[in-house]
C-alpha cells in the first residue's frame, strides 16, 4: 500500500488513548468501522487513509466528545461548529484567531493557546495543564492540521508555514508530518506552535456563515482527503527545502521542473496569495532558525551559506523576521 494512501499505525493507536482514558476499548471502535483490531498489534503496521475519517468520528460518537477523550472535559456534539460560528464573523484572520482562541478557554481549562508576535513572525501556540503523562501525539498533530487547513479555508489561500514545533518526539511516521505540513518540524520542545508570515493575519474572512456547515461536514474526513497539502505554494517549498542552497533554485529551474512556464508559475501563486520570492525567503528564514536552534554553525558562516554578501546584512535581515538578532536568538534557545 502506497504511503500516501495509509498511516503508520502508531498514529492510530495514539488517537485511540482518550478512549482508553474512558474505559472504552479500542476493539468497539474497531468494530464500528469494521476493522480487525489485530492491525494495532503489528508495529509496523499501515492502516488506510481512507477509512481514518469513519475512524475519528467513530471515536467521537462513542465518547459523545468532539476533542477525541483527550481533554478533562468533553467538547459535546456541535461544539466544533459552535466554535466556527463564533469565528465566521470576524473581518480578518488574526481576529478569527484570537475568538477561536477565546472560545476555546471557555470550554477547556486544561488546554492553554496563545497567538505571539515577534517581528515578522506570528506563532499559534498550546499548551496542556495537568496530567503530562498522556500521549497526546496524534491529537495535537491533528490540531495543528485543523487549524492550518481552518486558516486556509477562512482566506481561501494556502496559509505558509515556515516552521512547526511539538513536545513529544519524532514519531516513525515523518513522512506523514512532510505530506500534511511542507515545512521544517522540531520536536521535543516545550510547547505546540506552528509559525508563519504575520501578513496572514491582515487578510480579510471570505467564508461566511452560509459556508460553515459544508465546512462542518467535511471535518472528519480532512485528515484523508486534504492531509497532502497540493498547492503550488507548498510544492515549491518543498523543492527548496531540497535544495543545498535556494539561491540554487531560481524561478527559472523552479518552472522547468514544473514544466511550466515562469508566467504560469506567477500567475497561480498569485491566486493563491503566495509570491516566489516570499517562498524563498520563508525556506531561508528557517534555515537560519534551524542553524541557530539545532547546529553549532557560527553566526558569520550562516549569513555566507544563505546567500548574504556579509554578516550585518544577515543581523539585520533575522531582526525583522523574528524581533532578535541572531546572537540573541541562539541564547535563547540554547
Amino acid at each position: 500500500m502506497g504511503q500516501r494512501n495509509s498511516i503508520h499505525i502508531s498514529t492510530i493507536d495514539s488517537f485511540l488513548v482518550g478512549c482508553r482514558r474512558r474505559g472504552v476499548s479500542p476493539a468497539t471502535i474497531m468494530a464500528r468501522i469494521d476493522e480487525s483490531s489485530d492491525i494495532l498489534s503489528d508495529p509496523q503496521g499501515r492502516f488506510p487513509i481512507a477509512k481514518v475519517g469513519s475512524f475519528l468520528s467513530a471515536i467521537a460518537l462513542e465518547l459523545h466528545d468532539e476533542t477525541l477523550g483527550f481533554l478533562e472535559r468533553p467538547t459535546a456534539p456541535g461544539g466544533l461548529e459552535l466554535w466556527l460560528y463564533a469565528c465566521i464573523t470576524c473581518h480578518t484572520l488574526g481576529e478569527a484567531m484570537e475568538r477561536w482562541i477565546r472560545f476555546w478557554r471557555l470550554l477547556h481549562d486544561d488546554q492553554q493557546t496563545r497567538l505571539t508576535l515577534d517581528g515578522e513572525e506570528a506563532r499559534l501556540s498550546t499548551v496542556f495543564v495537568g496530567d503530562d503523562t498522556i500521549d497526546r501525539s496524534s491529537f495535537v498533530t491533528w490540531e495543528m492540521f485543523l487549524m492550518l487547513r481552518l486558516a486556509s479555508w477562512l482566506i481561501d489561500k494556502p496559509l505558509l508555514l515556515d516552521r512547526l514545533y511539538f513536545t513529544f518526539p519524532a514519531p516513525p511516521d515523518l513522512g506523514d508530518y512532510t505530506d500534511m505540513f511542507p515545512a521544517r518540524h522540531y520536536f521535543g520542545s516545550t510547547e505546540n506552535s506552528i509559525v508563519f508570515n504575520r501578513r496572514f493575519l491582515e487578510m480579510p474572512l471570505v467564508r461566511n456563515a452560509d459556508n460553515v456547515p459544508d465546512f462542518v461536514a467535511s471535518l472528519p474526513h480532512l485528515m484523508s482527503e486534504q492531509r497532502v497539502d497540493l498547492s503550488l505554494t507548498a510544492q515549491i517549498r518543498r523543492m527548496l527545502q531540497e535544495a543545498d542552497s535556494v539561491d540554487e533554485l531560481p524561478l527559472s529551474r523552479v518552472a522547468r521542473q514544473l514544466n511550466r512556464s515562469e508566467d504560469t508559475v506567477r500567475r497561480h501563486l498569485k491566486v493563491e496569495g503566495s509570491h516566489f520570492s516570499e517562498i524563498k525567503e520563508s525556506v531561508r528564514r528557517d534555515q537560519a532558525v534551524y542553524h541557530l536552534e539545532c547546529l553549532s554553525t557560527p553566526i558569520n558562516q550562516i549569513a555566507y551559506l544563505l546567500g548574504f554578501s556579509e554578516p550585518s546584512a544577515f543581523n539585520r535581515a533575522f531582526k525583522r523576521w523574528t524581533g532578535q538578532t541572531p546572537g540573541d536568538y541562539r541564547r535563547q534557545v540554547a
